[in-house]
């Protein structure tokens, strides 16, 4: 139940002349089914029925009658609450009648509010709080009789609120329940930003008790790099009085690094004012750590985690896209084959093949700068992508560069394995090249050239080898 939590369930409200009085915000908490599984005491309240009944509400099952300002009826699937679950979407300031079991009208003033778990496009719950303007609408249309209390019916009103008092109670006992063992932090904040609630699964991801949260604000409890994520998102809430929903990336002390997905509900008064905000938190950690995965399976070579060819041809295509804006610009791509791996891999075995591969994954690394690319194609096949070079001299010290790290022998299981290369040059001035696949083709066959001369050599790209 919502009275179980701090919710502030006031605001003032002008009825008359220069009086006022406190008016109670009835609250309901239905899930995407129609099923009503929580309200507080204001509900049951200017509705008429006790939490037990009102629980049982379904789509199927619903006994209250409502109807429009002009007197027409209201039926299930026009209710706001109804509304905002099949849109989406908040359904605001809505003026309803609404008929008491005893038969009394009471009218009302509904808010809507659509409930989203991560990475979902329908609601999974609604939250619909309302208030009773019936005193307003009888001033309205110049009706002030009152209804007459006897002490029968305070009798009968008391005995009522006695039954409902202990259902009530039993059905906090069952939402505090409900709402400590979901797996996402829910939590309740008053206009000011300060806690109100913080159910388990926030105070267990948070490492705090109820006593270092309850009446603070999250920059008092937490530190600057900790809320510099989420705040802003909350600050938007409020400041805009509409849902906001971000992602964010979030490191508390002594934990890893996670991603959670937040939404801010601001529950408003009937004046349009801010009385609550709500506050859902979603852990999506493993769901962008598989989405990682992908991006890594996608994009990089499974052995030696070098970019594979499809990152590669993106570099690529960027850099034919520099020289093609720039004419000073100049850069070059490296075809490098394993001379004789194909003998090795045989006689050592395919797992000593692929530790070769990795080492030698390792030694070109440590050749290029930053700013260049090595990348697996596949087998023993390699590429060097080097941008911004200044003539082809840049080029060419990179090729006996590796050659010489590749020189150094590697030692695999005590044995001492040497290897080399055949490195074809191809530089993206020779020819007016248009795609990524012409200066791989270009560089792969100064490669084959290399190989014919001799092997553990570089050759450069030149028309005549077309």
């Amino acid at each position: 139940m919502f009275d179980d939590l701090p919710v502030d369930v006031t605001s003032k409200s002008s009825l008359s002349g220069d009086s006022s009085q406190l008016t109670a915000e009835g609250m309901l908490l239905q899930l995407a089914d129609g099923t009503t599984v929580a309200c507080n005491s204001s509900a049951e309240r200017i509705l008429g029925y006790t939490a037990s009944q009102i629980q049982q509400w379904s789509n199927t099952d619903f006994p209250w009658q409502m109807i429009h300002e002009d007197g027409s009826s209201v039926s299930y699937q026009t209710h706001p609450a109804i509304v905002a679950l099949q849109t989406g979407k908040p359904c605001l300031n809505v003026v309803m009648g609404f008929y008491q079991p005893s038969g009394k009208l009471v009218w009302l003033r509904l808010n809507s509010q659509p409930l989203f778990q991560a990475n979902r496009s329908s609601p999974y719950a609604v939250v619909t709080s309302f208030y009773d303007i019936t005193q307003q609408k009888l001033q309205q249309s110049g009706k002030h009789s009152l209804v007459e209390v006897t002490s029968e019916n305070l009798l009968q009103h008391q005995a009522l609120l006695n039954t409902a008092r202990e259902a009530l109670r039993h059905s906090e006992e069952l939402f505090r329940l409900a709402i400590n063992h979901i797996p996402d932090v829910f939590v309740i904040y008053d206009a000011q930003r300060r806690f109100q609630f913080v159910n388990q699964a926030g105070l267990t991801l948070s490492g705090k008790q109820p006593q270092d949260l309850l009446g603070r604000t999250d920059d008092q409890v937490f530190p600057p790099e900790v809320t510099a994520s989420y705040l802003p998102i909350l600050q938007r809430a409020i400041e805009t009085k509409t849902e906001q929903t971000g992602e964010c990336t979030i490191t508390l002390p002594d934990t890893e690094p996670y991603t959670i997905v937040v939404q801010y509900v601001p529950m408003l008064n009937i004046q349009g004012e801010i009385q609550q905000i709500l506050g859902i938190t979603y852990d999506i950690t493993e769901r962008k750590q598989k989405e990682l995965k992908l991006q890594q399976n996608a994009l990089y070579d499974s052995l030696t985690g070098l970019p594979n060819r499809v990152l590669l041809t993106e570099n690529i295509k960027y850099s034919l896209q520099q020289a093609q804006q720039k004419n000073d610009y100049l850069f070059a791509v490296l075809f490098l084959d394993i001379d004789g791996f194909k003998e090795i891999n045989d006689s050592l075995g395919h797992l000593q093949g692929d530790q070769l591969l990795v080492a030698i994954a390792s030694r070109l690394s440590n050749c290029i700068r930053s700013v260049d690319i090595a990348a697996r194609l596949g087998g023993d096949e390699f590429v060097i992508l080097l941008v911004g070079i200044k003539n082809l001299s840049d080029a060419i010290q990179i090729a006996e560069r590796i050659q010489q790290e590749l020189a150094h022998p590697c030692k695999l299981d005590g044995q001492e394995v040497f290897i080399s290369a055949s490195i074809g040059i191809a530089l993206s001035s020779t020819l007016d090249y248009d795609l990524p696949e012409d200066l791989l083709r270009d560089a792969d066959m100064a490669m084959y050239r290399a190989k014919t001369q001799g092997k553990a050599r570089y050759e450069l790209f030149t028309t005549d080898l077309e």
